[in-house]
């Protein structure tokens, strides 16, 4: 997808341009280049280079919608009519707008949030680049997730840094300069699926021009973590203390989970269903994950459907009963022709001896003809 080249000394058009759109992109998507600025000379007058044209973006976004860029896609911005200088690969405006990357957003910015802009969430787990800077927020980040290695970013800083380990020795790391203010409020850790943190030092996580102060770690349950500095808050490594080596143990047993506790020692045991669960950050999390790789309801599902059943037959059974005259509860709605009842019923059973209780609830109606 490209967009229009610009004429002469006209600017590029845009590649995705719009509100409250859902792109999802495997492919490349480009803005189109800007228009030479140069005017031909006639009889004994030269020419001269006049102004060459911008390039577009290779999307914008006036806010609400939904940016994927997927493994394999590409978005670029533009190139100027000059050929050397590049258009922002993404431009935000507005509230409302979610960029997700795993493949090549590049241009002059990578991604650029403008002052109105109001990012929830930027999740970037492939590369983003610029000329001037990877990311340049002047609005406002809820939070940012980074994989890649040597991202630069410049402007507000987002509410929440979280470093993402694609496997337990493949992290993100940030460059942070020119902005409004040097202090992080939170940061934190995040995982892909399938992998399990391991202890130790992880250099050069974030860096910074000026001396930078985070204010808070988000903890991690059964992940004991800090960050360190030895040049004054300008470079912080992450320092992964220790892991606890039965994690979701430690969190059915923090949760009072005592039925999954079985199935807990089996993934704590297992290192590649433990890597599953590695993304969870809280106890809760981790116990209710545990609960539901459980065999369901253990048999009560039959009990459920045996209820269901009997409350037909009772129903049933109180018509022919109305019919001979003896006493059959509520009124049934209708003649002697055509008729129904509504029927339900609810059933409560906590956990015992160490299988899972369950709530059960049957309702319906009953029509005869």
């Amino acid at each position: 997808c490209y967009g229009g080249a610009g004429g002469i000394g006209g600017s590029g058009g845009a590649g995705v341009r719009g509100s409250g759109f859902t792109l999802t992109n495997s492919g490349y998507i480009r803005g189109g280049d800007g228009g030479m600025g140069a005017w031909g000379g006639y009889g004994s007058v030269a020419g001269n280079d006049g102004n060459v044209g911008l390039g577009g973006a290779g999307v914008v976004s006036m806010g609400n919608s939904v940016i994927t860029n997927n493994l394999g896609g590409s978005i670029s911005g533009g190139m100027a009519g000059d050929g050397v200088s590049q258009a922002n690969g993404i431009t935000l405006s507005g509230s409302g707008n979610t960029v997700t990357n795993a493949g090549t957003i590049d241009g002059g910015v990578g991604v650029y949030n403008d002052s109105t802009g109001v990012l929830p969430t930027l999740t970037n787990l492939g590369t983003i680049s610029g000329s001037i800077a990877g990311i340049w927020n002047s609005g406002s980040v809820g939070t940012l997730t980074n994989g890649q290695n040597g991202l630069t970013y410049t402007g507000n800083l987002p509410s929440n840094y979280y470093t993402y380990f694609t496997t337990p020795s493949t992290y993100g790391t940030i460059s942070l300069s020119s902005l409004s203010g040097y202090t992080l409020s939170n940061y934190g850790l995040r995982i892909a699926t399938g992998q399990n943190y391991a202890a130790g030092t992880y250099d050069n996580v974030i860096q910074s021009d000026q001396t930078l102060s985070v204010s808070a770690l988000e903890p991690i349950f059964g992940v004991s973590y800090h960050l360190a500095s030895a040049d004054g808050g300008l470079t912080w490594n992450l320092v992964i203390d220790s892991v606890v080596a039965a994690r979701v143990t430690a969190a059915a047993t923090a949760q009072g989970n005592t039925v999954a506790l079985g199935a807990a020692a089996v993934i704590d045991a297992t290192p590649g269903l433990l890597a599953m669960f590695a993304p969870l950050t809280t106890d809760r999390q981790l116990s209710d994950a545990a609960s539901q790789t459980l065999p369901l309801l253990t048999g009560a599902s039959m009990l459920a459907t045996s209820n269901a059943l009997s409350g037909i037959n009772r129903v049933i059974q109180a018509r022919q009963e109305a019919n001979l005259g003896l006493s059959s509860g509520d009124d049934f709605h209708g003649d002697r022709r055509v008729w129904l009842k509504p029927f339900g019923s609810w059933a409560s059973q906590d956990d015992r001896d160490g299988v899972s209780g369950f709530d059960a609830n049957s309702w319906g109606v009953v029509l005869g003809a």
